[in-house]
């Protein structure tokens, strides 16, 4: 390794930068006097800081500032500066990385086969100060030098050769000549350990000079001088061989703390390698479990919307299209009833039309009868009005004095005989309208008949929406019911896991803590006492009782609090009086073992505890929550003197000022009113007596968490349980919902249907009714009609009895008498051809009925057939239909099929990728702690190394 170059910025002579380039092999700087040349080489100096101020030719520092002529009164505003920059070239590795990153105290040096070594000294109004830069990073004096000492460089040595120093090496003497040989070689730091020992050895001559004074001033033990001057000599001997034997122990151990150093160095670097790979390992897993987390958490939310949305929203069309079949089959049943109904009203009507017809043929048999019957009438009744003309003629050729009376008999016989004719044609007609009037009466039961049936069957269908309604308020109810337990342990599950995540945060907290102080015990072979204190222990010195910490037993409900309120003092050592302090203290020196603290039993005061307050919250006195043996009174009266342990910081609050206080937590409060407190409490010490240190309290914890942690887990994986289980009741409480308001639908639909039906029978009725009082009237009418004419009748038949009375008196009443004889025979037989017109109008008013009887029948034939094929159309679109939804509902069952289906696969899935994820967890846990173990040795490790290095 050798310097590359070398950049002069304001330093001495050098007013602006200037790089100089040194090469390999030689390089030769020439020039006159005064023009800087020494100063280069000061400038090497000043960099590596291998003199001081005076060894490079300055009162002090500011003075290696350029300075162009101005005086101290008259220096230019603002500060000054200079820095000198040396370039080492460590192209052949003379110092390793590691060196200079330990030197540099970080990674971020760049490329070590350069190294630049900068100084940098500034003057400000008030001061100066001097920095030193490694690589670009801010360095110690102290740090530069361990650095170069590695390679070599040494204040000390002879790296440099000023002026004068090769004429002073010439005149050397052979022994100073020999100094400087062993100063470049290395031996001078030996030869310094060897005149300590020198030194050392002159001290205990010293010594056996006092001793040897003292016998001679004590005469009366002459006798013993002998003796005691051969022990002396032997002493002498022993102590020279003794000390040239701690030279050699000396070298050894600097020797073997120098491997020990290395061997750290490299422990320490294999510890960073294993720490990034377990940091990298611990990323890896934790982006695992992020993403199967993540994975866990849309896996669930596609369960859900599987089987739940998805499948209800299927079952819901599935029961929509069930609903749309059974009312279309419902339709298909009504029109298959109409269709029957009218089927058997036609095939009825072709019986009544036989019947009819037969009944016609029988009247049309029966009108021939009385026909014929009326045709001998009518030629009887033709004699008899011959006869009778004959025998008026007689009367009218006997008497003409009457002519007038006959016309008028004659003329009011013709309007009787007419009067008859339409009373007999009245009668008829009323018969006809009572023979309507008695078919509406029938329809109109025939309506009431049915208004019946219906409104019987009305209620109970009303019966049955209302039943369905309370069955479906049900449904809602315990659909409502599931959602909110649904809810509710979704809730209960999210909370779980907060307190999962939380125990598992503490566990990794207490985990982290327990590998650093297990490391820590681990390294110093004991309770994690500090190295100083494990040196005393070892060294089996008489009179030592060990650690404040090892003499106390504390109930672990208060140890964190007593802890916190001993701190540090936990570590000092007890010993017998001052004198064993004094010697643990040289022997500390001696081995360069470290600090302790000593409590000497013969200066440890006992101090009485005030009277304990009565405020609610306050435990007790520290001192007394402690078992340690009486001899140690005075020790834990120094250690916890009057504090106060607390319940909380409210109460430590409240008695603020008055005492030292600690709480349970480990927050302390002092008398000052001075307050610290946080996470992590308690000493990094512990009372061990009882075997309860701190180690063991935080194994037992993290036993206590972990079962904790498993119990959260298993009640987690029942909520899950639960919360299936729930979403299933839910899925079945939906789905009876949609069933049970789908057979509400259909019964509303039922009940509205029957109204309605009750609706056109009641219209109907109406208009029967309607038609059956019109019919009504027109017999009202017709009766008096009637009437009218009887009354008429019963007139003519007065006056024809009046007229014939006026003609008794002549000779015709004999002719009158036989013509009236005539006549009644006549009467007789007219009574008789009305008798057989009224059989003949009846008859035919029979025919004419079973004619319109077999019309109407046709008529209703067309109709049913036409009911018929309209209603068989409407079955067969209403079948259509339902071979569309059937097919429609078959393939939303197999897509339920394959949903559930899909669904048991996302379930599996589910537990595959929770147990995946525990898995992942563990994984991750047992990283968190390798990282955590790794991290706490590596800490240790660095504190060993600064150790080894003092």
């Amino acid at each position: 390794m050798h310097i590359e170059k070398l950049v002069l910025d304001n330093f001495k002579s050098f007013g602006r930068e200037t790089e100089i380039p040194l090469y390999e092999d030689f390089t030769v700087v020439t020039g006159p006097n005064g023009s800087g040349k020494s100063n280069i080489i000061d400038g090497v100096l000043f960099a590596l800081g291998l003199a001081r101020t005076r060894g490079i030719r300055a009162e002090k520092l500011t003075d290696l500032i350029y300075n162009p002529g101005h005086t101290d009164g008259d220096r230019a505003d603002g500060p000054r500066e200079a820095s000198v920059e040396v370039v080492l070239d460590n192209s052949d590795g003379t110092l390793d990385r590691a060196q200079v990153v330990n030197a540099a105290d970080t990674e971020q040096v760049g490329s070590v086969d350069e190294i630049t070594v900068r100084r940098r000294v500034k003057e400000t109004e008030d001061n100066y100060y001097s920095y030193y830069y490694l690589n670009g990073r801010s360095v110690n004096l102290s740090d530069v030098r361990d650095l170069l000492a590695q390679a070599g460089v040494t204040p000390e040595g002879y790296n440099v050769v000023m002026q004068g120093d090769v004429t002073g090496i010439i005149n050397m003497t052979p022994h100073e000549r020999r100094e400087v040989i062993d100063e470049i070689a290395g031996v001078a730091e030996f030869d310094a350990k060897k005149a300590d020992a020198f030194a050392e050895l002159e001290t205990v001559e010293e010594r056996v000079d006092e001793a040897e004074t003292r016998i001679d001033e004590r005469a009366e033990r002459l006798e013993r001088l002998s003796d005691e001057r051969d022990e002396a000599l032997t002493y002498q001997s022993l102590r020279e061989e003794r000390a040239e034997y701690e030279g050699y122990l000396a070298a050894a151990e600097l020797a073997d703390r120098r491997a020990e150093l290395a061997e750290t160095d490299g422990e320490i670097e294999t510890a960073r390698a294993e720490l990034e790979d377990r940091r990298d390992r611990l990323d890896e897993t934790q982006s695992r479990v992020d993403e199967l987390s993540e994975r866990l958490d849309e896996l669930n939310a596609e369960i859900e919307r599987t089987g739940e949305e998805e499948q209800l929203a299927i079952k819901g069309e599935i029961e929509e299209t069930k609903a749309e079949i059974a009312t279309l089959e419902g339709k298909i049943e009504t029109q298959g009833e109409r269709r029957d109904d009218a089927e058997t009203e036609r095939r009825e009507a072709f019986v009544q039309i036989d019947r009819k017809n037969e009944e016609i043929d029988e009247l049309d048999g029966e009108i021939r009868e009385v026909k014929i019957q009326k045709a001998d009438l009518k030629s009887t009744l033709a004699a008899k009005r011959s006869e009778l003309a004959e025998v008026e003629a007689e009367i009218e050729d006997a008497d003409t004095a009457y002519d007038e009376l006959k016309t008028e008999l004659a003329d009011e016989k013709d309007r009787l005989e007419d009067l008859r004719e339409r009373r007999h044609q009245k009668q008829r007609e009323k018969d006809r309208l009572l023979d309507d009037a008695r078919r509406r009466s029938d329809e109109i039961d025939e309506v009431d008949a049915e208004i019946t049936d219906a409104e019987t069957e009305l209620p109970e269908l009303r019966r049955r929406v209302s039943e369905l309604e309370s069955e479906l308020d049900g449904a809602k109810k315990n659909r409502d019911t599931a959602r909110d337990l649904v809810e509710g342990l979704r809730e209960e599950k999210a909370s779980l896991e907060d307190d999962l995540d939380e125990v598992e945060a503490e566990i990794r907290e207490k985990q982290n803590e327990y590998a650093e102080l297990e490391t820590r015990a681990e390294s110093a072979g004991d309770a994690s006492w500090p190295r100083a204190v494990t040196a005393v222990q070892n060294a089996d010195f008489g009179g030592v009782h060990g650690p404040v910490g090892s003499l106390g037993a504390v109930d672990s409900e208060y140890a964190t609090a007593c802890e916190t309120a001993a701190g540090g003092r936990l570590a000092n050592v007890v010993v017998d009086d001052d004198g064993v302090g004094s010697d643990c203290i040289d022997y500390l020196k001696r081995r360069n073992a470290g600090r302790a603290t000593f409590l000497p039993l013969t200066e440890m005061d006992e101090r009485r505890l005030p009277s304990l307050p009565s405020h609610p919250g306050v435990v007790d006195f520290a001192r007394n929550l402690v078992d340690y043996d009486p001899d140690y009174e005075g020790v834990f009266s120094y250690v916890l003197g009057t504090t106060l342990v607390v319940e909380s910081m409210d109460t430590a609050r409240d008695l603020m000022g008055q005492y030292r206080m600690v709480t349970l937590a480990g927050d302390l409060v002092e008398t000052s009113g001075a307050m610290t407190g946080g996470s992590g409490g308690g000493s990094r010490y512990a009372f061990s007596k009882s075997g309860g240190g701190r180690l063991e309290r935080l194994a037992e914890e993290i036993h206590e968490l972990e079962d904790d942690r498993e119990a959260l887990r298993e009640e987690i994986a029942d909520v899950e349980a639960d919360v299936e289980d729930a979403r299933e009741r839910l899925t079945a409480a939906r789905e009876s919902v949609r069933e049970v308001t789908a057979d509400r639908n259909r019964a509303r639909e039922a009940v509205t249907e029957t109204e309605s039906r009750i609706e056109e029978l009641r219209d109907r009725k109406a208009t029967f009714a309607a038609e059956r009082d019109s019919v009504d009237e027109e017999m009202t009418t017709l009766d008096a009609a009637v009437e009218e004419l009887r009354a008429e009748i019963e007139r003519r038949e007065e006056r024809v009895t009046e007229i014939e009375a006026e003609l008794a008196d002549s000779e015709i009443p004999a002719l009158s008498d036989r013509a009236e004889e005539i006549r009644g025979e006549i009467t007789d037989v007219e009574d008789r051809m009305s008798d057989v017109d009224a059989d003949l109008s009846e008859l035919e008013l029979q025919r004419e009925y079973a004619a319109d009887a077999v019309e109407d029948l046709n008529e209703t034939v067309e109709t049913a057939e036409e009911r018929k094929a309209n209603a068989e159309e409407r079955i067969a679109a209403h079948e259509a239909e339902i071979e569309e939804l059937e097919t429609t509902l078959a393939a939303k069952r197999d897509e339920i099929a394959e949903l559930e289906e899909e669904l048991t696969e996302l379930k599996e899935e589910r537990t595959e990728l929770k147990s995946a994820l525990r898995e992942a967890e563990s994984e991750r846990d047992t990283a968190e702690t390798a990282v955590e173990e790794t991290s706490a040795t590596l800490d240790e490790l660095q504190r060993t190394t600064e150790e080894l290095r003092r």
